[in-house]
């Protein structure tokens, strides 16, 4: 299996990084593919549009696309993987879940709605956030 991890690459703290980390390290110990775009995309791109393209590539190649946060990457990523119809999965441990406490709409909620999307197509009902 083939996993794209979303996850922010700019300004996150040392934690953060090595929880991510861990979080690879423990899916390629099972045999899982995972395309880290923090080692795996050419970060040194002046414009962004080859980090984009890249990443598009290989979301396009998974099987499942695993989301670790809500940068301004992180959702351009998510749009990709909605568009492209990926399976989704918010990695609770490195999500900030106290964006879903928020009574406004957010990415956040999009994100875990999105998680859960492919029940609501095989039952065959509108959906709804209820």
């Amino acid at each position: 299996m083939k996993v794209f991890l979303i996850r922010p690459i700019r300004n996150i703290s040392t934690e953060m990084e090595l929880k991510i980390e861990d979080y690879v390290t423990k899916l390629e110990a099972n045999c899982i593919e995972v395309y880290d775009p923090y080692r795996d995309t050419e970060q040194d791109d002046s414009t962004g549009l080859n980090i984009c393209l890249s990443n598009l590539k290989a979301i396009s190649e998974a099987d499942e696309v695993h989301i670790a946060g809500t940068s301004q990457g992180c959702i351009f990523d998510f749009g990709m993987a909605f568009a492209l119809r990926k399976k989704i999965k918010v990695i609770e441990d490195l999500f900030p879940m106290e964006e879903l406490n928020s009574l406004n709409k957010c990415f956040a909620k999009v994100m875990k709605a999105r998680e859960n999307f492919e029940r609501y197509l095989s039952d065959e009902c509108r959906w709804s956030d209820e």
